[in-house]
């Protein structure tokens, strides 16, 4: 039973920082609180009663053409009440945003940590992001877009290996009354480091493509992301083919009720046997997810819903694979 301490002593702290924050003026501050209950079953293992509570805090500061906005999130995880399996998760972001006639831009950077306590044996892995997106509209229907984004990320303790990656997007966009469509050309180089103490030697390699999305955004959510790209590895004869697919569906069903539904699917035929003696790639986001969500606003603060997912990471070998799948019902509430 010491999970609830260290749960409680975490979520104190972000309350007591949040409560010392000064109101007023133009900033406006949020606070979220979120509270899952439910069942998680992980690959050949039992099925577990999942708590998992959610604060989330924030603030937005907006003058004349600019906007600044950060947030902050600790979600731990409980299974069974069982202090020998424990998860908990940190994220942080921050936008600068602003427009300039027909200029827009935003400069985002974004770090995740999650910590997993399985047994006698402890996992980390954490990640960041940082991104620059242009916009330049030169009429209202037709825009050109660059995107230029550095990730880290640390997965030793799952696959041995530290990835460094720059990725570099451009292509124009066409903007419609209820839809908007983009076409841009992919280039990332990156670079895996072992960890200190393995045998295994740096690797690198670029992946070279396309990127479509259309978004629709009235009557109800519809969006849609496809890459297909070339990728290089150090050591490969030739060129392997990576496929990306990220589905988003919502809609209103009725004046209080919403369904959500999210796929996200990754083909990287790099993680094949033939690669097992070197470093393997696999981006920031490689999971393969699949997510329901029904949901109920009780009033403009508080929704209540019912949500299933599932969820599966493979890691350095196509045999190595970190999948679960939850069924929860979650409360949501607007505290200010």
């Amino acid at each position: 039973m010491t999970v609830l301490p260290r749960m409680f002593h975490s979520l104190a702290f972000l309350l007591l920082f949040e409560l010392s924050l000064p109101a007023g003026g133009y900033a406006q501050f949020f606070t979220h609180l979120q509270f899952e209950n439910g069942l998680s079953r992980f690959k050949n293992e039992k099925s577990y009663l999942l708590i998992r509570p959610r604060l989330e805090l924030g603030q937005t500061v907006s003058e004349d053409h600019i906007r600044f906005k950060w947030r902050a999130s600790y979600q731990p995880e409980i299974f069974d009440l069982n202090a020998s399996l424990f998860s908990q998760r940190f994220k942080g972001q921050f936008v600068l945003s602003g427009q300039i006639q027909k200029l827009a831009a935003d400069i985002r950077f974004r770090t995740r940590y999650q910590h997993f306590q399985f047994s006698s044996a402890a996992y980390a892995w954490q990640s960041s992001d940082f991104s620059l997106n242009l916009v330049y509209r030169t009429s209202p229907s037709f825009s050109w877009n660059a995107m230029g984004m550095l990730w880290y990320r640390d997965t030793k303790d799952f696959d041995r290996q530290k990835l460094n990656a720059a990725v570099a997007q451009i292509g124009p966009g066409l903007i419609f009354q209820s839809f908007s469509l983009m076409a841009l050309l992919y280039h990332e180089r990156y670079v895996l480091h072992p960890v200190a103490g393995d045998t295994l030697r740096t690797t690198s390699g670029q992946r070279v493509g396309l990127s479509f999305s259309i978004d629709r955004k009235r009557d109800f959510l519809f969006s849609l992301n496809f890459k297909i790209l070339l990728h290089f590895h150090q050591g490969l004869i030739k060129p392997l083919t990576d496929q990306q697919v990220n589905f988003l569906f919502g809609v209103w069903l009725g004046e209080r009720w919403t369904f959500f539904l999210f796929v996200g699917y990754n083909r990287l035929p790099s993680a094949s046997e033939n690669l097992t003696s070197r470093l393997l790639y696999s981006p920031v986001n490689s999971a393969n997810r699949f997510h329901l969500k029904l949901g109920h606003d009780v009033n403009h603060r508080i929704e209540i819903y019912l949500r299933l997912g599932y969820e599966q990471e493979r890691l350095i070998r196509p045999a190595d694979r970190w999948q679960y799948g939850q069924l929860v019902v979650g409360l949501k509430m607007k505290v200010r």
